[in-house]
């Protein structure tokens, strides 16, 4: 990956391990990954609740 590019055409690479990340971070699958922890969350405390009840 590319840290920096100069004006006058230098580029300056960014340090391992970071050199050999290729494209963009995976966002869609951040933002689902921390629904599908909150939906888990709820799903245990619902469970939690009913044992209490119960």
């Amino acid at each position: 990956m590319i840290k920096h590019v100069h004006i006058n055409g230098d580029i300056t690479y960014a340090d391992a391990p970071w050199r050999f990340e290729a494209g963009t971070p995976n966002i869609i699958g951040i933002i689902g990954l921390g629904q599908l922890w909150n939906i888990l969350l709820n799903l245990v405390w619902i469970r939690l609740l009913h044992m209490k009840i119960a």
